[in-house]
């Protein structure tokens, strides 16, 4: 677990009450600080290295997918657009809750990121998070991640679901990015 020290493009929520379906209390707009989230995935398959990547920004989300080649990406699909507010607040409330864990002194054992390199290595995911002055990195397998190997890796699978599906359309045309659905 590494903590970053970067600059990261914050977003404004507005917003309401957000139930949740994991049994933790619903956290209203006003107790949940504003929360910036960087989110990168990338798998090999049998041909290719796809990715995908979110980021929130000021004025909505950016949202990027394509193949990596020779470590560079090749991006097939870009686009900032508004997203819905109730779907970013619940992405905010996820976030945060993320946040909190990573932030807390004991910190959650994870896999080692893959390097991508065949296809029987397990990905790469890096999810970096900053509330205020004080960001976290959670960079771990992708597998670790779409397995749900632990708590974290469960509550950040579900985050990972929510973020896909902000966007209006599907990036890439994938429904499912290596077993991580977009929620319906």
């Amino acid at each position: 677990m590494r903590f970053i020290s970067r600059l990261f493009l914050s977003i404004s929520f507005s917003g309401c009450a957000v139930f949740s379906s994991d049994g933790q209390p619903p956290i209203s707009s006003e107790s949940v600080p504003e929360v910036a989230f960087n989110l990168s995935m990338s798998r090999a398959s049998l041909t290719t290295t796809e990715f995908e990547q979110y980021k929130s920004m000021p004025v909505g989300l950016f949202a990027e997918c394509g193949t990596i080649h020779r470590g560079r990406p090749d991006t097939r699909d870009q686009r900032v657009e508004k997203v819905d507010a109730e779907k970013l607040h619940e992405a905010r409330v996820l976030a945060y809750r993320l946040f909190e864990r990573l932030s807390s002194e004991e910190q959650p054992p994870v896999d080692e990121p893959g390097t991508n390199a065949s296809l029987a290595d397990p990905g790469k995911y890096t999810l970096k998070l900053r509330v205020g002055d004080k960001q976290v990195e959670l960079l771990t397998s992708f597998d670790f991640i779409e397995r749900r190997q632990a708590s974290i890796a469960s509550d950040a699978n579900r985050f990972t679901q929510v973020v896909r599906a902000l966007p209006s359309h599907i990036m890439c045309g994938n429904n499912d990015f290596y077993g991580i659905s977009r929620v319906r």
